[in-house]
């Protein structure tokens, strides 16, 4: 032990005399000394603990506290040995070697605290605090010195700064608590304010900095509040979430956000079609529209705070999807010009969308009664749609005639008619029942169809008896409505048998299926020697002639037992009768497969064959054997008896390729 501190003391005053005489004694040599003397102590203590006795001891702690001391003192001086090693060698700047020494004692303490524990953890965490909020105070420091030069770094140096408190302030709580665990909850409580305070300040820094980088790029102004209201809303998403800095106030801020959003949005929108697309810039109005009441349905979710929007909810939601659906309607009436024709197939495009509406609407109360659009107002508006585009479609069709060359008047107009009677029938249905609506549009039906008679044969005779004879025939159509019934009760009956006949089936299809179920072996069995031979035979001399008269009937053995092994074995609850039943399978396959490679290799490689399957088969079998031991508990005399059979088998075939070899006969 005494021997031990001598040889400290010479080292530290060979150390000092050495750097003399070679004019090295820096403060970076000193401290080197130091750390190694600092080393040297952990030996001491050891030396120390060994020639004492624990009882001797008036302090039992001391040992451990030393060894504490001792550790913190290591991270100090390594750390201070970096910076003076970087300023004295390196000619690194003040600020930067003081925060790379800085930053290593951080990262000394941060091991320390988390995996190491060799320091006492109240201190060490303590000591790790005030490094972080001293490495944050240095960049500050840093950032500052190139103020002159780019004032616009001051925000970003804040910005840093309140970012780097986040883990001050958990780290010094988190050392408070664990010094006093009574005030443990009073400290979460103020931790939490804190953290507040620094994520209040942490976006406004941040705000700043995005709006001092958009400056500097001369962005324009109406760019620049759009893409600032979406990262305030962002963030205020991201804290009502995530972070929880603003509680409450974020809601707000999120709801005000959008509004700006929706302001530059429209106004950007309308720039850049006034700019780009001025000569239809008509046309983007109904995009506008929708735009905005997908924006005010959003930022009508956001306002449920609200007590009036809450309030008058129902009536907002009916409100906007009333915009909604006149602004799809009116939508194509925005593409409207001097063309006839075209403004024609546009208004029947917007009644076309508001018939759709009237069959997609399903916007329901609580009660299931249409809020949106009421019964009365939807069958009206439906009615109402469809007999318009009927009639438009009557004027388009007359238009559209009347371009084509040499056209008739009276046709193209009869033409039109008959294009609007049939809208009229569809929606009006005369036919439903005998009645004076139903004959009156009976005969101008057919008197329109006359008329197209006329136009084609040039005859007034063939026309006018055809519409007569239509009109004699009209009182014996709706007699068919008693034939209909007839067919009915006719089609009735057949409904009846044909259920019947139905359960038959399928009461003779589950018996087939319970039979092959309970006789599945003997059925596969039977089907797997008609398929072998049928094999058999299609590779025979008689067919494809593939393979000789002997090797083909061969053949039909492994194809058979190949089949068989297919057969699912019985269950059983004893796993070595099951694992028994497997290899039983699995050895058929296998002399299977061989055999019908022996019909298409030469005899001479019929031994070398079945030797090297052996290979295969061992390799595959044996870790399948193992594998079912561990899992499902099966005998160890298995395993015994198949490596012996396999070693059996492969000397004995060996021998046998051997022999060959040595005969010749390869």
């Amino acid at each position: 032990f005494v021997l031990f501190i001598l040889f400290q003391g010479f080292f530290a005053l060979n150390w000092v005399i050495i750097s003399l005489i070679f004019e090295t004694l820096k403060i970076f040599m000193i401290i080197l000394m130091i750390l190694i003397e600092t080393g040297f102590l952990f030996k001491t203590i050891k030396n120390f603990k060994a020639i004492t006795i624990d009882g001797d001891l008036k302090y039992p702690n001391l040992m451990e506290t030393s060894y504490s001391l001792l550790t913190l003192f290591l991270y100090l001086e390594f750390s201070l040995m970096t910076y003076f090693f970087l300023f004295e060698f390196l000619f690194l700047g003040v600020f930067e070697s003081i925060t790379i020494s800085l930053f290593l004692l951080f990262l000394f303490t941060l091991i320390d605290v988390y995996f190491l524990n060799k320091i006492k953890r109240n201190y060490a965490r303590l000591i790790h605090t005030i490094t972080y909020f001293s490495l944050s105070i240095v960049i500050l420091l840093s950032i500052n010195r190139f103020l002159n030069q780019n004032p616009y770094l001051l925000s970003l140096e804040i910005f840093i700064f309140i970012f780097m408190q986040f883990y001050t302030n958990y780290s010094f709580f988190t050392s408070l608590s664990s010094v006093y665990t009574d005030k443990e909850e009073s400290l979460r409580k103020t931790r939490f304010i804190v953290q507040e305070y620094l994520g209040i300040g942490f976006y406004l820094t941040l705000f700043l900095l995005i709006l001092q980088t958009l400056l500097l790029n001369s962005i324009e102004f109406q760019l620049i509040m759009l893409f600032l209201s979406l990262l305030v809303h962002g963030l205020m998403i991201l804290d009502s979430f995530v972070f929880k800095f603003l509680k409450k106030s974020s809601k707000y801020i999120i709801a005000i956000s959008w509004g700006f959003i929706m302001i530059f949005t429209s106004i950007n929108m309308i720039r850049f079609y006034l700019v780009n697309f001025i000569d239809i810039v008509v046309t983007i109005i109904p995009l506008v529209i929708f735009i905005l009441i997908l924006e005010f349905v959003y930022i009508f979710k956001l306002m449920d705070f609200w007590k009036l929007i809450t309030r008058h909810k129902e009536k907002i939601r009916f409100y906007l999807y009333l915009l909604a659906y006149i602004n799809f309607i009116t939508w194509p009436l925005y593409f409207v010009s001097t063309n006839l024709l075209l403004t024609f197939n546009l208004i029947i495009f917007s009644l076309l969308v508001m018939l759709i509406i009237t069959y997609v609407d399903k916007v329901q109360d609580i009660e299931g009664e249409y809020v949106i659009l009421k019964e009365n107002s939807r069958n009206l508006i439906r009615t109402f749609s469809f007999l318009s585009i009927g009639g438009l479609l009557s004027i388009d069709v007359y238009i559209l005639l009347n371009l084509v060359p040499l056209s008739n008047f009276f046709l193209n107009l009869n033409t039109a008619l008959f294009v609007f009677i049939i809208f009229l029938g569809i929606k009006l249905k005369p036919f439903k029942q005998h009645s004076l609506k139903a004959f009156i549009f009976w005969s101008v039906v057919f008197l329109q169809l006359s008329i197209f008679l006329y136009y084609l044969s040039l005859s007034y005779v063939i026309s006018g008896v055809v519409f007569g004879l239509m009109i004699l025939v009209y009182p014996f159509v709706f007699l068919l409505e008693e034939i209909g019934e007839l067919f009915s009760k006719f089609v009735g009956i057949l409904s009846k048998y044909y259920i019947k006949f139905k359960l038959i089936v399928k009461t003779v299809f589950l018996k087939i299926i319970s039979f092959v179920k309970a006789n599945i072996r003997y059925i596969w069995i039977t089907l797997s020697i008609f398929i072998s031979i049928f094999i058999g035979v299609l590779i025979s001399p008689l067919i494809l002639n593939l393979l000789n008269p002997i090797h083909s009937t061969l053949v039909i053995f492994p194809v058979f037992g190949l089949l068989f092994s297919i057969i699912p074995s019985e269950k059983s609850e004893d796993v070595d009768v099951m694992f028994k039943r497997r290899m039983l399978r699995l050895i058929i396959s296998w002399g299977s497969v061989i055999g019908v490679l022996f019909g298409f290799i030469a005899p001479a490689l019929y031994i070398f064959t079945t030797w090297i399957s052996i290979w295969i088969l061992g390799a595959v079998l044996l870790p399948y054997i193992s594998f079912k031991e561990k899992r499902e508990k099966i005998s160890i005399k298995w395993r015994f008896y198949t490596l012996i059979i396999l070693i059996i088998m492969l000397i004995l075939f060996g021998i046998l390729f051997g022999i060959q070899i040595l005969g010749g006969f390869l």
